[in-house]
């Protein structure tokens, strides 16, 4: 049965080396045993264990001392009882981000490498703003060039206190609506969110998890708000303080590194439209006909390179009737795309974009792409266009 969690040969040249620690993120410890490696465990050996602020801080201490950290980190991003594994132990997590970074090792499926860095990040907060929330009310998530964190406050009330005696507090959950529509759920602790939520940019899949390592950008979050039964047991209003963390420029997304605009060709770039909707789209000319009233949002995926380099692209843009569509997430896993044309640099190419059908008038619209190259100077024009009829 472990055999499934066997690793690549040349990760394990490295973990099983005299000096070589791991420990796993957030709860896969079997890789341990299927794979022979030295373990050095965590004070807290399962993050959902971390049912306190002092409880993730002291797993958060543990990262970030070289004496008592492991030197390598496996990490799943599988979400455990409906949470994001970054809100689980948000302490833990700041502390491996300035702690960590993706090893130099061949990729492996459902899986990310980490290694100790040689000095760690700069992870000071600096604040932007504090406010008041409710329950079910949405906030605005202060749009920052840095990692924002949102340190929330609050306390129990008398019947909270009471539940928590006798047994629990009821789930509490975050939502949070990224730039395009989408929106995720995760389940929280409100104990543990005093030490910061990872907000904007929050990873949703190990992906964009590497993406945020790297530096990359992808899909922002624009407002969340706290839901769930257990909220009502908390005193009203609470408090939020949201905080940016700049770090190094492996904790920052990136910003334009051209003063001038890019230039737009009309070469085609490597590019392909695979799904709207989660259907082939039709042949050229063909509208693709959405029903708002059953589509709330019109999500396109696919894959797109520079055609120079054969390299990602920096980004997708979407337009619909010539104005700009919600920002496009790119830098998705397309292993099948670098097989396909044998370019491993092909990999991580992959887009998801989401526009809300609301924001469309009933009747046809022309969808357009276009495809910035590697180094953000050019743009490659798409020559295809799709029509989307909304009914």
């Amino acid at each position: 049965m472990l055999a499934a969690e066997r690793l690549p040969a040349d990760w394990l040249r490295v973990l099983t080396a005299p000096s070589s620690t791991v420990d796993v993120l957030p709860v896969e410890l079997s890789y341990i045993a299927a794979n022979g490696l030295t373990w050095r465990p965590r004070p807290l050996l399962q993050d959902y264990d971390a049912l306190s602020a002092d409880l993730d801080q002291w797993n958060a201490d543990h990262f970030r001392s070289a004496a008592s950290a492991p030197r390598y980190v496996l990490v799943t991003f599988e979400p455990f009882d409906t949470r994001n594994p970054l809100l689980m132990a948000p302490a833990t997590w700041q502390a491996i981000l300035a702690n960590y970074a993706p090893a130099d090792v061949t990729r492996a499926d459902g899986v990310l490498l980490l290694q100790r860095r040689p000095a760690p990040a700069d992870d000071r907060a600096t604040p932007i703003r504090q406010q008041s929330w409710r329950s079910g009310e949405w906030l605005e998530v202060p749009q920052s060039p840095g990692l924002v964190y949102a340190h929330i406050g609050a306390r129990l009330d008398p019947l909270g206190q009471v539940a928590k005696w006798l047994y629990r507090v009821p789930p509490v959950t975050v939502e949070l609506e990224y730039g395009g529509g989408r929106k995720l759920l995760s389940r929280i602790t409100l104990e543990t969110a005093q030490n910061g939520l990872l907000v904007n940019p929050l990873p949703s899949s190990l992906v964009q998890l590497e993406s945020l390592f790297r530096g990359q950008l992808y899909q922002t979050v624009t407002r969340m708000r706290i839901l769930g039964s257990g909220s009502l047991y908390y005193r009203m209003p609470a408090s939020v303080q949201w905080q940016e963390v700049a770090g190094d420029s492996t904790l920052r997304r990136p910003t334009p590194t051209h003063p001038n605009p890019p230039l737009l060709l009309g070469e085609e770039p490597l590019f392909s439209l695979d799904t709207i909707n989660d259907q082939r789209p039709p042949g050229t000319g063909e509208p693709v006909e959405v029903r708002r009233d059953r589509s709330p949002v019109l999500t396109l995926t696919g894959w797109a390179a520079d055609p120079k380099t054969r390299a990602p692209a920096s980004s997708v843009i979407v337009t619909i009737d010539d104005v700009a569509a919600p920002a496009a997430s790119y830098g998705f896993d397309r292993n099948d795309v670098a097989l396909y044309w044998g370019h491993s640099e092909l990999r991580d190419t992959g887009y998801t974009a989401s526009i809300p059908t609301a924001t469309l008038t009933p009747g046809t619209h022309e969808l357009a792409f276009r495809v910035l190259s590697s180094d953000g100077s050019t743009l490659f024009e798409v020559g295809r266009r799709v029509i989307i009829k909304i009914l």
